[in-house]
């Protein structure tokens, strides 16, 4: 009996260690559906994930042991979100932090992107926009097995899109986002770098800001485009929070003389209404071309009653 059991335990094949693809440390609640739901995402596509809800044992963490992707959730408690991101920027520099937070404020924003987050995530976007960050920033890593060869060739014909913005970090994100999300994006910091993108790369959509840095220049660019017959074609989606900024109200409704553009989103922009902005836009585009030539040369805002 003795003999077949040791014969059994002999001819046992040996177990195989799980293969991760990367390290990801999230630090917050594991009582929080999302963070649940984040952790469930994540580990059937392969990566493995440490938790923790204390602050200072993640920093110990990370001073130990090199983590790629950081979840930070603003709830925990210990330490100021901003100072966190500090502590853990500094001790690793090269590791992806994401911030979640369930509130938001203008001083706590600027803290957090002061710091370069990759992503500064707020629940009221959703969870599937969270999962999208993470799993982007894990790409970065190590590429996923879920993705084949036939859907990046499918998700590399979907458009291209220049975005031109002088908020580094807005670009960053939203790059991300429309990669993410099987667009090619090229980005311009300015309108001189636009025009210059544009002689050598000519994209299916304009994603533009208004004030780069001085707050007219999205509207000259946009006039120029239109008045030039090689790029008045192609659809534009102004992307500003110049109404947060100054008394004005305009949109393309009801100022399209003055603002020739197709489509007008405010800042802070949720990716889920970004992309469905930019696959409206395509396809109209693609079934009934912008035809109007806009030759008003002022500028015409509506200031807000």
């Amino acid at each position: 009996m003795e003999e077949r059991l040791e014969k059994t335990r002999d001819s046992a094949a040996p177990e195989q260690p799980i293969r991760c693809l990367a390290n990801i440390l999230v630090v917050a609640n594991q009582q929080d559906a999302c963070i649940r739901e984040l952790t469930q995402c994540v580990t059937a596509h392969g990566y493995c994930i440490e938790a923790e809800d204390d602050i200072a044992e993640a920093i110990r963490r990370v001073q130990e042991h090199k983590f790629e992707v950081i979840v930070l959730d603003t709830a925990t408690s210990g330490i100021r979100p901003e100072r966190a991101v500090g502590i853990l920027r500094g001790l690793d520099p090269q590791a992806k932090i994401v911030v979640k937070s369930t509130y938001n404020t203008k001083e706590l924003e600027a803290e957090i992107r002061k710091a370069r987050v990759y992503y500064y995530h707020l629940d009221c976007f959703g969870i599937e926009e969270l999962k999208m960050a993470v799993l982007s920033a894990l790409q970065g890593v190590a590429p996923g097995p879920q993705v084949s060869t036939k859907e990046v060739k499918t998700m590399q014909t979907k458009g291209k899109i220049l975005i031109v913005d002088d908020d580094a970090d807005f670009v960053e994100i939203n790059k991300r986002v429309l990669e993410t999300n099987g667009y090619q994006t090229a980005v311009a910091y300015n309108p001189e770098e636009a025009w210059a993108t544009l002689s050598t790369w000519q994209p299916d959509l304009i994603m533009l800001d208004v004030m780069m840095p001085t707050g007219t220049e999205g509207f000259h660019f946009a006039y120029r485009l239109r008045a030039d017959t090689q790029y008045r074609h192609i659809p534009v989606l102004m992307v500003t929070h110049i109404n947060q900024v100054a008394e004005f109200r305009f949109s393309p409704e009801t100022d399209g003389d003055f603002l020739p553009v197709e489509d007008f989103i405010e800042k802070p922009v949720r990716p889920e209404e970004l992309v469905r902005r930019v696959e409206s836009l395509l396809a109209k585009a693609r079934t009934n071309p912008w035809q109007k030539v806009n030759t008003y040369q002022g500028m015409g805002l509506k200031k807000q009653s």
